[in-house]
C-alpha cells in the first residue's frame, strides 16, 4: 500500500507545510522510492508508488489498477469518475490547467486518507502522522470522540486530535484553491444495464456470479491469504469461495476464528461447530481459534489509538488479537465478512420503511405483511416495528419522553461526565 501526502494552499504557510511534509515522508520511509511534485501552491509526495505526469494532470493512484485508467475516467466523467471505479483504492489528481484537486477513497474506505483544512491550506495524507507532521502543531485532544466511543455510536470521521479528520467510505474532495472545501459522496455503485433474471433460480445464479467475481478478483497474487471466520453465513460463504480458488493453486486459506474459552460460563454462544463444519468441506482450510480476552472497552485503548487514529470500535481488543494472529501466520491479505448482514444475508427490514418514505404504500404494506407472517406476529406489531418506530416523529417523541423522565441522564450530563473523565 502506497503512502500519499500532499498540501494545497495559497499563502506562505503552505510553503512551510510543504517542507515539513517532504521531510516527514523522507524520514518515515527511508527504504522506499520517493516521488515528488511541487508547484507554487501544491505539493504531492508518494512512497511505494510513482507519480504520473501529463501536460495537464498529475496523478497518484494506490490501487490494483493503474493511473491511466483513473485519468481516462476523469477525462470522460469529471468528478463522477468516482462512481465508475470498483475495488480498493485511493487516489489524487491535480488538474494543473484548471487548478482543481480530486482526492478520493473507495466505497468501503479500505485505504485510509486523513486531512486538515485550515481555510488557508489543505493537508492530506494516507497516514495520520503525516498530517500532524505537515501541520507541526501541538495536538489537542478531541473530547467529542470520547462521547461517540462511550455511546458506541462511532463517528468514523473523527480522530482523537481536533481538526484532523478521516475521509470515510465513498468520500471525495473536488475543489480549486479559492473554493470552499466540503466532503462529497460517490454513489457507491457502478450502474450497468443488465437483463434481469426471470426466475428465482436465475437470480441465484446471477448473484453467485457477482459474488464470486467480487471475492476472487480482489485476490492478490503470491501472498498468504486469511479470513476472519465467524461461522455465520457471510464469512462462511466468502471462505468457501476463497478455499476453492486457492486450492486450484495449491494454497492454504487461514481462517481466524474468535471464540470464547470452552469453559466460559457466560451466555455467549460458541460457534466452533459452525467453523469446523466449513473447514471439513475444504482440506486447504487451516483453522486458528483465538480466545476472546476478558476485557472491557477501555482496556488497551491507548495501544488501539496508536494503531487507529480514529476512535477504534469498542471491540478493538478483539480485532487486535485477530490481527496479531494473522501477522504471526504471515498473512498479507485478510478478508472479512463484516458488514455482510446489511448487503447479503440481512432480512431487509428497512426496505419496507424505504418504500413508505417514497409513498409506495402498497409495496410497503405487502412487505410488512410478509414479515409478520414470517415472524409469526400480528400485522399491527410488524407495522409498529418496521414503520412507526423508524419514523422521525416517533424518535422525536421518544426523545422528549426520555428527556423528561426522572432518573435518566441527559446527553449534556453524559457529555460532561465523559469530558471530565478524559481530563483526568
Amino acid at each position: 500500500m502506497a503512502i500519499i501526502i500532499g498540501s494545497v494552499g495559497k499563502n506562505e504557510i503552505t510553503a512551510v507545510s510543504l517542507k515539513r511534509a517532504q521531510k516527514w515522508i523522507a524520514s518515515a520511509f527511508p527504504c522506499e522510492v520517493l516521488s515528488y511534485y511541487q508547484d507554487d501552491h501544491t505539493f504531492i509526495g508518494v512512497a511505494g508508488a510513482t507519480i504520473s505526469y501529463s501536460e495537464d494532470y498529475v496523478a497518484v493512484v494506490d490501487a490494483h489498477f493503474g493511473p491511466e485508467h483513473v485519468i481516462n475516467l476523469y477525462l470522460r466523467y469529471g468528478e463522477a469518475c468516482v462512481d465508475q471505479l470498483e475495488g480498493s483504492y485511493s487516489f489524487v489528481i491535480w488538474n494543473r490547467s484548471s487548478g482543481k484537486l480530486l482526492l478520493a477513497v473507495d466505497q468501503m474506505g479500505a485505504r485510509p486518507m486523513y486531512y486538515n483544512d485550515t481555510g488557508s491550506h489543505f493537508v492530506f495524507c494516507s497516514q495520520f502522522d503525516g498530517v500532524l507532521a505537515a501541520l507541526d502543531v501541538q495536538a489537542v485532544f478531541n473530547p467529542d470522540c470520547m462521547q461517540e466511543y462511550a455511546s458506541r455510536n462511532i463517528d468514523a470521521t473523527l480522530t482523537y486530535v481536533k481538526g484532523i479528520y478521516r475521509l470515510t467510505a465513498a468520500g471525495y474532495f473536488y475543489f480549486s484553491i479559492n473554493e470552499e472545501i466540503e466532503v462529497r459522496k460517490s454513489s457507491g455503485f457502478v450502474y450497468r444495464k443488465v437483463d434481469a433474471p426471470l426466475t428465482d433460480a436465475g437470480w441465484v445464479t446471477a448473484y453467485r456470479e457477482v459474488f464470486t467475481k467480487a471475492v476472487t478478483e480482489a485476490l492478490l497474487p503470491d501472498v498468504t491469504v486469511g479470513i476472519t471466520l465467524s461461522g455465520g453465513l457471510d464469512s462462511s460463504a466468502i471462505a468457501c469461495l476463497l478455499a476453492e480458488e486457492l486450492a486450484s493453486t495449491g494454497q492454504a486459506l487461514h481462517c481466524f476464528c474468535a471464540t470464547v474459552p470452552e469453559s466460559f460460563p457466560g451466555p455467549i454462544t460458541d460457534e466452533r461447530l459452525y467453523m469446523q463444519a466449513v473447514a471439513e468441506q475444504y482440506p486447504n482450510i487451516k483453522l486458528h481459534f483465538i480466545d476472546i480476552p476478558e476485557a472491557d472497552i477501555f482496556d488497551g485503548l491507548d495501544e488501539a489509538i496508536k494503531t487507529e487514529p480514529t476512535m477504534p470500535n469498542v471491540f478493538h481488543y478483539h480485532d487486535r488479537a485477530i490481527l496479531e494472529a494473522a501477522k504471526a501466520c504471515g498473512v498479507k491479505q485478510l478478508y472479512t465478512g463484516y458488514g455482510g448482514d446489511y448487503f447479503a444475508s440481512w432480512s431487509g427490514d428497512s426496505v419496507a420503511f424505504a418504500y413508505w418514505q417514497k409513498a409506495c404504500y402498497r409495496k410497503s404494506f405487502r412487505l410488512v405483511k410478509q414479515r409478520a407472517h414470517a415472524e409469526g406476529i400480528s400485522f399491527r406489531s410488524s407495522f409498529y416495528r418496521n414503520i412507526i418506530r423508524r419514523s422521525n416523529t416517533f424518535k422525536w417523541v421518544r426523545g422528549m419522553l426520555q428527556k423528561n423522565e426522572p432518573g435518566l441522564s441527559s446527553r449534556d450530563d453524559s457529555c460532561r461526565e465523559i469530558k471530565s473523565l478524559a481530563r483526568t
